[in-house]
């Protein structure tokens, strides 16, 4: 039988070494090319990177050269300007001696001589200037100059004359007529001792000493420049030849117009340091920042080359010893790979031995290096292999299955000693023939020696798909054998792939099925008596297991566990069938007892009906989704809305509420989630507007529903208050009614008062009866200003106009006062605030009246010689302005009613008796009207933190008709 697993691998492996020269000098050169990379790689890796560490280190180094150059520049030109400006200042000053001059030459133009002594003085002490000139303040015509042919010129558009009249002004980078070159123009104010402009000065500033400044490139080499560009990119200062103007420019826009990277980072306000391509296009290394004193941009530039110059004389260097380390490695390649390769050699003639295939004597290599030890393995592995390859075929060849090699074309290739018994065919007749032609096989039905076989092509396409892929399938046959009756056979098939040149061949293996159906029938014949009696209903057999542990053992194991579960479920049944009887009867008496509860129900439920339908306010439950569960009869009045049509209903969509300047309320979103978060009553005022436009006022009480600890619903109680709002109405225009009339009086008494003290005459105790009457009268007005003020807050006529003001310095002009008021007790009043400014819009008097208010009180009610703090913070949800004292402090029972009107804590009481108890209430009044809210803290005899916040938007603007006293 030719079953040869390993020839395969040894044919293979021959044809790659069947030509000994070629293979041998592709290892050899291989090893080569591999000894020179290890060699070269690590070193070019190592070069570039030196090459790049160095380029980046000259890069560094000349950044910080520049950035140091440039801002040794930068503060030099502006140190510069600094002085001319103060040089030109203090000439023109009010006091000087030049201001005199000029406003004497204003009143006399004929002392024009004394205006040019001035003119050539200050030229000659100061160099810088070349020019200097008198302009007159109204049409800008030039009056006086040390240029006399420019006298008369009109210069009223000119942008230095605009602002030179409003102080000192530089007009950088201008053209000038004298010099027929570019010039700064230095412009200020001439006023008299009154403040009055008499004329506008104009000094014209030359750029000589700047340029001397750009020309000093340390460290800059040949290429180095500094120069300076205006705002429009124009080359205004510099000592570079290739970028200078004509020699005889006549306007600004002669000189060059430049762009490059570098300049349009500078006058963009950026500053840095980069590679970029200058104004010539030519690659430099830059660095560039803006002169916001000349309103233009100050640029380094060198040429990159003569940068990195150090970089190519590394390159070079590197490139030399490169060459040099190829020429070595490949010697030391060529010496290695051939000492390498020789044992290589005898591990190919080595392998032309193994490729026969038979036991012979092979030439070893002795085992000394690694090469030695693989000889001797690869023998010893083909003595295993050849040993396998003999078992192999002995089992194939003793097996109880049929098996068939067939190639692709359906041919039998060979067969095992089974395959010729099972078909009655020798071997000779098997080898070579189509399979399922001499060898036939038809389906597994009703068995017919005359019945035709099936096609070898048909056998292959009933077996599954997946033996294409090397997986067995299965198929149920009958072989047809050469003499005698058909046998039953089970085929499987499997790919056995080709190696190398090798055709695919297929695997067939016909296993005979006549001893397992024996076995089977034997085996299902010992269960069909316990089958029956299960039919019958009697669970109560035991079946043995058999001792195979195979498909027919776990069937089974599954029929006596089926009847082990049957025989307790019939059991389980029986004794459910009692208990559901039982039930049955407890749910008769169940029943009974429902009935008479109904009944109960019933007559509670009209009970409380009757109650809800007596109760003088109306009720509203409610669930937690909003809709309406329940309303009384009061309820139906007050709201005209029946029963039948809200129930179920939304309780948003029925009943439209609004608040005291008719503003819808949002119910569910606003006091329903007070009621649902915190689980507490609630209380508040709404109105309902009727259908014939009449405002219901109603003292509304939203209470949760509780059942156990989880909420269920909210009950809502309404009040009519029409009666109660009618009578506050008359108290609060009765209180602002007697105020406007006793402040008249008061004022009149406060003022004759101070006419009787201001005329004097009076003895000690007459003059203090005098003092007390004017402290009682001030008290008296300070009461009836804040009853008229709690009367506009409640009235609901109050006026809000919030403006934009910086709080931090509007807080830290009402502290001035405050530290004065604080001398008496001897209080330190300190102001904390941000660095940056904490803008807000409020209205300026109401803010005040909310601050005076809780500082006074910090005052009033802290200790002698104490600190007080008032802080300004901006923070994410506003801005909060804190007062915190070092006083008596308020008790946790008493911060309930703080902000009620007249109330006093105990020991404010005690501490001061010259309080209304208005003040806190206007406040919160106040902050309720405009959108602020207020926080107290404080601990008896601890000191208290108020804190008052605006949202950022700030005060909410309103119209009224009158504002606070």
């Amino acid at each position: 039988m030719p079953l040869h697993p390993i020839k395969p691998l040894i044919d293979r492996f021959r044809s790659v070494v069947a030509n000994e020269h070629i293979g041998i000098l592709s290892i050899r050169n291989r090893l080569l090319v591999a000894f020179v990379a290890v060699a070269l790689v690590p070193s070019l890796m190592i070069s570039f990177n030196a090459i790049q560490f160095g380029k980046q280190s000259i890069l560094n180094e000349k950044s910080t050269q520049f950035f140091a150059l440039s801002n040794h520049k930068a503060g030099q030109i502006s140190d510069a300007i600094g002085t001319f400006k103060n040089q030109i200042t203090t000439f023109a000053q009010t006091d000087g001696p030049f201001a005199q001059d000029a406003e004497l030459f204003i009143a006399e133009p004929s002392s024009k001589s004394r205006i040019y002594r001035d003119f050539d003085q200050f030229l000659y002490n100061n160099p810088a200037f070349f020019e200097i000139s008198l302009l007159d303040a109204n049409s800008g015509t030039i009056v006086a100059s040390s240029a006399p042919e420019t006298e008369g010129s009109p210069h009223s558009d000119a942008t230095y004359f605009i602002e030179g009249k409003r102080g000192v002004f530089l007009d950088p980078f201008q053209f000038s007529p004298i010099r027929h070159d570019i010039a700064s123009t230095f412009s200020l104010p001439i006023r008299n001792r009154y403040g009055q402009l008499l004329s506008v000065l104009m000094a014209r500033l030359n750029h000589e000493s700047l340029n001397e400044f750009l020309s000093q490139n340390y460290g800059l080499g040949k290429t180095g420049i500094s120069y300076i560009v205006n705002h429009e990119g124009r080359y205004v200062l510099g000592m570079e030849f290739g970028i200078r103007p004509p020699p005889n420019i006549i306007t600004l826009s002669d000189h060059p117009l430049l762009d490059s990277g570098g300049i349009r980072a500078a006058l963009s306000n950026v500053r840095g340091g980069s590679i970029y391509d200058n104004y010539a296009h030519k690659p430099v290394l830059g660095y560039y920042q803006s002169l916001p004193v000349l309103d233009a941009g100050l640029l380094i530039e060198q040429d990159l080359h003569e940068v990195l110059v150090p970089i190519f004389d590394l390159e070079r260097l590197i490139v030399f010893y490169s060459l040099l380390a190829l020429a070595i490695a490949l010697t030391m390649a060529k010496l290695i790979s051939s000492r390498i390769s020789k044992p290589i050699v005898q591990l190919a003639q080595l392998s032309t031995y193994i490729a026969s295939g038979k036991r012979v004597a092979i030439p070893l290599l002795p085992p000394v290096d690694e090469v030695g030890v693989l000889s001797q393995s690869i023998a010893q592995m083909t003595d295993h292999l050849l040993g396998s390859l003999s078992d192999i075929r002995q089992i194939i060849e003793t097996m109880p299955d049929a098996l068939f090699i067939v190639n692709e074309q359906g041919i039998i290739v060979s067969a095992n000693t089974y395959a010729y018994r099972l078909t009655g065919y020798s071997k000779h007749e098997v080898e070579g023939s189509t399979f399922g032609h001499l060898v036939r096989f038809q389906e597994d039905r009703v068995p017919s020696s005359n019945a035709p076989g099936v096609e070898t092509l048909d056998i292959l396409a009933h077996l599954d798909t997946l033996g294409q892929r090397g997986a067995l399938s299965d198929l149920n046959m009958l072989c047809i054998p050469k003499k005698g009756s058909p046998i039953p056979v089970l085929l499987s098939k499997a790919l056995l792939p080709g190696r190398g040149h090798q055709p695919n061949r297929i695997v067939v293996i016909a296993q005979d099925l006549r001893r397992q159906r024996r076995y089977a029938k034997e085996r299902v014949d010992a269960i069909v008596p316990a089958l029956s009696r299960m039919s019958l209903g009697d669970f109560s057999f035991k079946l043995e297991l058999p001792p195979q542990n195979d498909e027919f053992t776990d069937l089974v194991a599954s029929i006596q566990l089926m009847a082990d579960n049957l025989r307790e479920l019939v059991e389980e049944n029986q004794n459910k069938a009692a208990e559901i009887f039982a039930s049955n009867l407890k749910l008769r008496k169940s029943h009974t007892t429902l009935l008479k509860s109904k009944e109960s129900i019933e007559a509670e439920k009209s009970k409380a009906d009757a109650l809800l339908g007596s109760i003088g306010e109306g009720i509203i439950a409610i669930d937690l989704k909003g809709k309406v569960l329940l309303m009384n009869q009061q309820a139906e009045r007050m709201f005209d809305r029946s029963t039948a049509s809200v129930l179920g209903n939304s309780f948003a969509a029925y009943f439209n509420f609004q608040d005291q300047s008719g503003k819808p309320i949002n119910m569910e979103s606003t006091i329903f989630e007070h009621v649902v978060s915190k689980k507490t009553q609630h209380f508040t005022t709404v109105y309902f507007a009727r259908p014939n436009a009449e405002r219901l006022p109603l003292a509304t009480t939203l209470s949760p529903i509780l059942q156990g600890k989880k909420l269920i619903g909210i009950i809502g109680t309404f009040r009519d208050i029409r009666r109660e709002t009618e009578i506050d109405k008359a108290k609060s225009e009765f209180v602002s009614l007697a105020s406007h009339q006793l402040r008249t009086p008061l004022t009149a008494v406060k003022w004759l008062l101070e006419e009787l003290m201001r005329k004097g005459g009076f003895n000690a105790r007459q003059l203090g009866y005098l003092t007390d009457i004017q402290s009682s009268t001030g008290r008296l007005i300070t009461l009836v200003n804040d009853l008229l003020n709690v009367s506009r807050l409640e009235s609901g006529v109050l006026t809000i106009e919030p403006r934009p003001v910086d709080l931090g310095k509007w807080i830290e002009a009402a502290v001035k006062e405050y530290r004065f008021m604080s001398k008496a007790k001897q209080q330190r009043i300190e102001f904390e605030k941000p660095s940056t400014p904490v803008m807000l819009s409020i209205d300026p008097e109401l803010y005040r009246q909310i601050l005076d208010n809780i500082v006074s009180n910090a005052i009033k009610y802290s200790f002698n010689g104490k600190t007080i703090v008032i802080k300004l913070a901006r923070k994410s949800h506003g801005v909060t302005v804190s007062v915190k004292d070092q006083g008596i402090g308020i008790t946790s029972n008493e911060k309930k009613s703080l902000f009620t009107k007249f109330f006093r804590t105990a020991e404010a009481a005690k501490f001061s008796t010259t309080s209304s108890g208005l003040g806190l209430y206007i406040i919160k009044k106040i902050l309720d009207i405009s959108g602020g809210s207020i926080i107290v803290e404080s601990e008896k005899d601890k000191g208290t933190l108020v804190s008052v916040t605006y949202p950022l938007k700030g005060m909410i603007a309103k119209k009224g008709a009158k504002t606070l006293i």
